[in-house]
C-alpha cells in the first residue's frame, strides 16, 4: 500500500481493525464526514430553524454547483438525491410510460431499484427483470430474443447512439 492509500484508509477508522468489504447505502462514517454531521448538529443546535435560510441552503447550492463544474453541466441539470433509491423514486413518477412501457431492471441492480418502477405499474410501467448469465453484464436483449419493444436500450450502448 502506497502513502496515498494509506492515507485514504486513515479518513476511515474503522479500517484500523476491519477489511470493510459492504459499501453500498451502509458505508463506515469517514472522519471529515463525523466533522461535518457534528458541525451541522452543532449549527442546528445554535441557529435553530435560520440554518436553513442563512446558511445551508447555500452549502447546498455550493455543493450541486461544484458537480455541475465535474459533470459540464448547468446547476439546474443537477439534483441531489439522499440516494439513488431516491433517485429513482422521483425519475419512476415523472415518467409517461404511454408510448415506452417497458422498464428493464437486472438482478445486478441495488434490489430496491425495481420497486421504484413497480409502484408505478399503476400507470402503465411495465417491469421485467432479467438475470445476469455471469454476474458481470446482462444481455438485455435475453438470448434468441429481439427488443422488447418500448424498452430503453442500457446506457452507452450502440443502439442508445
Amino acid at each position: 500500500m502506497d502513502d496515498r492509500e494509506r492515507s485514504w484508509r486513515a479518513e476511515f477508522p474503522i479500517t484500523d481493525r476491519l477489511i470493510y468489504l459492504n459499501n453500498c447505502s451502509l458505508t463506515p462514517l469517514h472522519r471529515r464526514g463525523r466533522e461535518r454531521v457534528e458541525r451541522f448538529a452543532r449549527e442546528w443546535t445554535e441557529w435553530g430553524g435560520r440554518a436553513w435560510y442563512d446558511h445551508w441552503i447555500t452549502e447546498y447550492e455550493a455543493l450541486r454547483a461544484d458537480i455541475a463544474r465535474i459533470l459540464g453541466a448547468a446547476n439546474d441539470e443537477v439534483a441531489i438525491e439522499p440516494n439513488v433509491s431516491a433517485g429513482l423514486v422521483g425519475i419512476a413518477s415523472t415518467l409517461d410510460y404511454a408510448k415506452r412501457p417497458k422498464v428493464i431492471v437486472s438482478d445486478l441492480d441495488f434490489p430496491t431499484d425495481g420497486h421504484a418502477f413497480l409502484a408505478v405499474k399503476d400507470r402503465g410501467a411495465q417491469v421485467e427483470f432479467v438475470r445476469s448469465p455471469d454476474r458481470v453484464r446482462v444481455d438485455w436483449l435475453g438470448p434468441g430474443r429481439r427488443r422488447a419493444r418500448g424498452a430503453l436500450p442500457p446506457e452507452g450502448s450502440a443502439a442508445r447512439r
